[in-house]
């Protein structure tokens, strides 16, 4: 977050800077001295976590009152904000679809209703099955407006409290240091190696660009192409 306000507070002092109002852009300086107090590095992770389907489901059952919120999470790869924002309405199991419209954001301790991360509403493929798990959530929800999933004592969750449980779950499946996010590389994932093409999961992840969707996700459709290869071989030696 600190390197991203400094992005932005950089490109204001470049127009500052075309517009000659300043001579030079003083931030450049800061780019020359990073790691050293001003600019945090960049911490980068050597592997991302995704889970198979079995591992999947291990941490839903662990996760008690949450276990169709993980689920919901790990097969449509909404982002916690968006999940704990959905609403009984949002949930169209006649066309297996679901409408994200709107994520939750903490700003200073309190919840604010804000657009998704990508700026725009999107629609993502229900897996059937999760239709089950999610008829139990809508039978207990009392109009179209009720969130899918709260807090334990009724009302928004907000993160830090929710985590906690998350890292319970976690540990009781045999997942420890799994974190949240890693449920979204999980859907990516789980969709590649069920054939899903990259505009589709362009869509789904509400990426706003597919050139993010390949840069992310390039090493895990590279070993989807030998599965590519090998699926039209046997149906070649089938015919």
């Amino acid at each position: 977050r600190v390197r991203k306000a400094f992005t932005v507070f950089k490109q204001i002092l470049d127009l500052a800077v075309m517009g000659e109002r300043l001579m030079s852009n003083p931030a450049d300086r800061a780019k020359q001295i990073v790691g050293k107090g001003l600019l945090p590095r960049i911490v980068k992770v050597d592997k991302d976590t995704r889970l198979t389907n079995d591992q999947v489901l291990d941490l839903a059952e662990a996760a008690g009152q949450y276990r169709v919120m993980l689920l919901v999470m790990a097969y449509t790869g909404v982002r916690f904000g968006e999940a704990s924002a959905l609403q009984a309405g949002d949930v169209d199991l006649v066309t297996s679809r679901l409408h994200v419209r709107r994520a939750y954001s903490d700003v200073g301790g309190k919840l604010q209703v804000v657009t998704p991360k990508s700026g725009k509403p999107r629609t993502i493929p229900i897996p059937t099955y999760l239709h089950a798990p999610l008829m139990e959530v809508l039978f207990s929800c009392e109009s179209s407006d009720s969130l899918l999933f709260t807090a334990q004592k009724g009302g928004p969750l907000h993160y830090s409290r929710w985590r906690k449980f998350f890292d319970k779950a976690a540990g009781a499946a045999g997942l420890q240091g799994l974190k949240p996010h890693d449920l979204r590389r999980t859907y990516a994932t789980l969709s590649i190696q069920a054939g899903v093409g990259p505009k589709a999961l362009q869509s789904a992840m509400g990426h706003s660009d597919i050139r993010l969707t390949m840069d992310i996700y390039a090493g895990v459709f590279e070993l989807d192409k030998d599965d590519h290869a090998a699926r039209l071989s046997a149906a070649a030696e089938k015919a």
